[in-house]
């Protein structure tokens, strides 16, 4: 749970933090709360369940950051599982 309530207090960061700086780019807050979310969902029993929850919750760059992580590390556990066949 700890790595949700910091990814939530991120991403009000990252509000603040664009709202000052009169952006909407992706930046170091969002980057970082996706990471602190993608740790909570790599280790959630129904992470389905929890992509959805984040999709109706979080801002749509903060999702596509955590879906750009789980890709990448698919990708690259397929290709460790390739590499030793």
């Amino acid at each position: 749970m700890t790595n949700l309530s910091e990814g939530e207090k991120l991403v009000a960061n990252g509000a603040a933090y664009f709202l000052f700086r009169g952006t909407n780019r992706i930046g170091p807050p969002y980057l970082a709360a996706a990471k602190k979310f993608y740790t909570a969902y790599r280790v959630f029993p129904d992470r389905a369940n929890l992509l959805e929850i984040f999709e109706k919750s979080l801002p749509d760059e903060v999702v596509e950051i955590i879906k750009g992580i789980r890709d990448a590390a698919d990708a690259d556990a397929n290709a460790n599982a390739d590499a030793q066949d």
